[in-house]
């Protein structure tokens, strides 16, 4: 995008009071020119201002649809989007799917307004912007480092876990107890740092293990 262009902002963010506080502050720049809003992952991907607009600022969690699909969706249909995920709580599997999808900019909500402007320029103009916190858990998925090495019989159980398998289902395949399935689970979120199903399946993905 060209330096003298102003910016055009597509805000998906499902708290109102902090989205429209957001959009004040936004409207306010001189380097942006315009920011609608959407409240959900069906608003954003519906909005008619999506081939207008130069910079997307993604809310993680919408109420209806992952932000990170949403933006993995947009990609494919508007290859020139550029995204700046905002999120209260970054983690690896959130900055690993992030990775995936091919998102710009990752900043946490606690971030000040000149930091918020560094990332949306920066984004705009083409570059990546990942704030502090953000970056040193990119730099932790990129070096394949996500905790303690799993042992072999815990990588067998992730697999499994990633395949959509339940904890019984794991035990009948590698024939073992349940119970037994459930413990290596609990020390593979130790190890991994990471305590969703979801998550692991992502960690899963992103190592090549499926």
């Amino acid at each position: 995008m060209p330096q003298s262009r102003r910016i055009r902002v597509l805000l998906a963010e499902d708290h109102r009071l902090f989205a429209e506080s957001l959009q004040l502050i936004l409207r306010a720049q001189r380097s942006v020119l315009a920011v609608h809003l959407a409240h959900s992952g069906r608003e954003l991907l519906e909005s008619p201002q999506l081939p207008k607009v130069d910079v997307i600022i993604l809310d993680l969690r919408l109420p209806d649809i992952n932000g990170l699909d949403c933006a993995g969706e947009l990609r494919a249909k508007f290859p020139g989007l550029k995204f700046l995920v905002m999120t209260g709580q970054p983690s690896h599997a959130a900055v690993a799917r992030a990775l995936q999808v091919g998102v710009e900019g990752f900043i946490t909500k606690s971030c000040d307004t000149a930091e918020l402007l560094r990332a949306l320029r920066t984004v705009a103009k083409g570059g990546n912007y990942y704030d502090a916190s953000a970056e040193a858990l990119r730099q932790e998925v990129d070096s394949g480092y996500l905790g303690t090495p799993l042992s072999n019989r815990e990588l067998a159980i992730l697999r499994e876990v990633a395949r959509g398998l339940t904890s019984r289902e794991i035990a009948e395949t590698l024939n073992i107890r349940p119970r037994t399935v459930e413990k290596h689970r609990q020390n593979i979120r130790v190890k991994t740092r990471l305590n969703r199903s979801v998550q692991l399946c992502v960690h899963a993905h992103v190592q090549g293990m499926v």
